[in-house]
C-alpha cells in the first residue's frame, strides 16, 4: 500500500500529482469532461466583444480605432482557443483555456477602465470580475496557471489606472480595494474545487489499482501437480511464494509442518514425539 500512497503524492500549492503519468491521466480526465463549458465560454466572449463594439464611436471617439485593434485580437484568440477544444495539435493551448481567459478579458478590461474616465467608476472595472471568473471554465484543473494570471491582470490594472492613465486617489483606492478581493475568492474556490476533485481521483485509481491487484489473482492458475510452480501468462514457471507476493501484498514466511518433519526428519520428529509425551 505503501507504493499507491506514493504514486499518488501532490503538490499542497500547485496541486499537481509528483507523478507524470498520473497527472497526465488526471489533466485528460478533466480536460474531457470540461469540452463544453470551455465552448461556451470562449463563443460568448466573441459574441459580447462583438457587440460591444458598436460602443466604441460613441464612448470611446479619440482611441476608436485603438480600441477596435484590441477587440479584434481578442477575438482572434478567442477563435484559436474555441478552435483548440476541437483540435489535437492546439492541445496545449487548450490546457490553459482559464489563465488564457482570465489574461484576455483581464487586461482588456483594465485598458477600458483606464481609457474611460479618471473620477467615476466605470461599467468596465466589472469585466474584471467576468475575467476572474474564468478560473472555473476548466474546474478542477489550472489552478496554479490561473492564480498567476490573477496576479498579472492586477499589476497591469495598477499599471493602467495607476501610471498610463491614472485615475483619482479615492477611485484607485476603490479599485484596489476590490480587485484583491476578487481574486482571492476566485482562488480559494477554484484551488478547493480542484483539491476536492484531485482527491476523488485519487480515491478511484487506488480503487482500480486494488481491483486489478484482486483480478491479478481471480481465474485459474496452471500449477505443477509436483512441484507447485505456478505458470504466468507470458509462459514462465515461477514458484508459488514468488508468484503470489508479486500479485499481492502477501509475505511468505517459511516452517515446516509435522508431517514433513515425520516424513524427512524422522529422528527430529520421534524426539519432539517423546518430548511431548513426557
Amino acid at each position: 500500500m505503501i507504493e499507491i500512497q506514493d504514486k499518488y503524492q501532490m503538490s499542497r500549492f500547485t496541486l499537481q500529482f509528483d507523478d507524470a503519468s498520473v497527472e497526465e491521466r488526471y489533466v485528460e480526465q478533466t480536460l474531457s469532461m470540461t469540452h463544453f463549458l470551455c465552448r461556451f465560454a470562449w463563443v460568448a466572449n466573441i459574441v459580447i466583444i462583438s457587440v460591444f463594439t458598436f460602443l466604441d464611436s460613441m464612448y470611446f471617439p479619440e482611441n476608436q480605432e485603438l480600441v477596435l485593434l484590441l477587440r479584434m485580437a481578442i477575438i482572434a484568440a478567442s477563435l484559436v482557443m474555441f478552435a483548440s477544444t476541437f483540435l489535437k495539435q492546439l492541445r496545449l493551448l487548450y490546457k490553459f483555456s482559464s489563465a488564457v481567459f482570465i489574461l484576455l478579458v483581464g487586461t482588456f478590461s483594465s485598458y477600458m477602465t483606464g481609457i474611460s474616465g479618471s473620477e467615476e467608476l466605470s461599467p468596465y472595472f466589472f469585466g474584471l470580475f467576468i475575467a476572474f471568473s474564468g478560473v472555473f471554465i476548466q474546474t478542477g484543473i489550472g489552478f496554479s496557471s490561473s492564480f498567476w494570471a490573477m496576479m498579472i491582470v492586477q499589476a497591469f490594472f495598477a499599471f493602467i489606472c495607476g501610471v498610463i492613465y491614472p485615475v483619482s486617489g479615492n477611485l484607485l483606492l476603490t479599485y484596489i480595494a476590490f480587485l484583491p478581493l476578487i481574486w482571492f475568492i476566485g482562488s480559494y474556490d477554484a484551488y478547493m474545487i480542484e483539491k476536492a476533485g484531485r482527491g476523488n481521483f485519487v480515491i478511484t485509481e487506488q480503487l482500480r489499482d486494488s481491483l486489478a491487484e484482486v483480478r491479478a489473482l481471480s481465474g485459474l492458475l496452471p500449477i505443477c501437480a509436483s512441484c507447485k510452480s505456478i505458470r504466468d501468462d507470458k509462459g514462465y514457471w515461477a514458484k508459488l511464494e514468488s508468484y503470489i507476493s508479486e500479485h499481492s501484498d502477501v509475505q511468505f514466511s517459511h516452517g515446516i509442518c509435522p508431517s514433513c518433519i515425520a516424513e524427512q526428519y524422522p529422528d527430529i520428529a520421534e524426539e519432539l514425539n517423546k518430548e511431548s509425551g513426557a
